[in-house]
């Protein structure tokens, strides 16, 4: 039996059973596991993943990422296989608005999704916490548009738009729950997206103009409330701007009490107090840059682990499925 309860020969798996094989990736997606979470991707001949491929492609070719320091980083998530991943970490305050295809957002491990995120809906959800996710593609792709926004740039929102934030978080609902963007929304998310177009970077003032009309949209229409959520965790954030400076680094104690000016003591109570440990945040930072690095690039296994800090492939490998229930080869296979 394989992941998820299914059962197969690789050596029987050809192109003429494509029917049986399309079933199969149609039970993973149903039973919540996906082929990235479980060896069903290992059971489809490259031919046939590539004919997949190539009928699951978005339109739309994916831009490079465009990162204004201090107000967003925005890029593009794609994948023509459904995927299932664990424990994903955001760092930050982030809005994931799903282009195509269909994003299942789980409780933990369990196989029913909590929430569904279909084409045209938006996702919110507030910083220092794991998410698990399933991103399923429709014929034409999986394709996400991610906006990773600044923490001084949420700050300085509230900070003009206090009276409104606060009404929302007063009346806050399910803080998982998909936002069906209305006219006002839409138009201020495509005029973010605009920012693409141009081959130069844009001012920054124009970008934080930008990202405040979406914010302004999101909590007028009363939605996206976790993105205001103020835990007050200053030394996580100042630790993870250190770490994610050199993730592959061999950090210690000691290290990093330095360069934060006090001492191990001093810096262990107070990412105590924010529920979090060094190592811990260490590894998070880690496993997220490699499950870009997977996703994204065309580097060498061997390249990424060590980008990310570790000796070798396997240790690294070995980690990322604790992680993300996914192998790291399983996870490229379903770019």
């Amino acid at each position: 039996m394989v992941g998820g309860g299914f059962a197969a020969d690789r050596r029987s798996v050809d192109l003429d059973a494509a029917p049986a094989v399309e079933s199969v990736v149609e039970s993973a997606v149903e039973s919540g596991v996906g082929l990235a979470g479980s060896r069903a991707a290992g059971l489809l001949p490259e031919a046939l993943r590539a004919k997949m491929r190539s009928v699951n492609t978005p339109a739309s070719t994916p831009r490079p990422a465009l990162s204004m320091p201090g107000v967003f980083h925005l890029s593009h998530h794609r994948a023509s296989l459904p995927q299932r991943i664990r424990r994903v970490s955001v760092f930050r305050p982030l809005l994931i608005r799903v282009a195509v295809g269909t994003k299942r957002l789980f409780a933990g491990a369990a196989l029913v999704p909590t929430h569904e995120v279909p084409a045209g809906g938006i996702a919110a959800f507030a910083a220092r916490t794991e998410v698990d996710l399933m991103n399923v593609p429709s014929q034409q792709g999986y394709l996400a548009e991610v906006l990773n926004i600044a923490p001084d740039a949420v700050e300085a929102f509230r900070g003009r738009h206090g009276l409104q934030v606060n009404a929302l978080l007063d009346a806050r609902g399910d803080s998982a729950a998909p936002i069906q963007p209305g006219p006002a929304l839409a138009s201020a998310w495509q005029h973010l997206l605009e920012l693409w177009q141009h081959e130069q970077a844009p001012q920054p003032d124009i970008a934080r103009h930008r990202l405040e009309e979406v914010l302004l949209c999101l909590v007028l229409q009363g939605a996206g409330h976790v993105l205001f959520v103020n835990r007050h965790d200053a030394w996580s954030e100042r630790l993870r701007a250190i770490l994610q400076a050199a993730p592959a680094a061999k950090w210690s104690a000691a290290e990093v009490a330095t360069r934060l000016h006090c001492s191990e003591a001093t810096l262990r109570r107070h990412l105590a107090s924010e529920g979090t440990h060094l190592r811990d945040m260490l590894d998070a930072i880690r496993m997220n840059m490699g499950l870009g690095l997977v996703l994204n690039t065309q580097r060498r296994i061997d390249d990424i682990a060590q980008a990310c800090g570790y000796d070798s492939a396997s240790r690294f490998s070995i980690r990322f499925r604790q992680r993300f229930g996914v192998s790291p080869t399983e996870m490229r296979a379903t770019r």
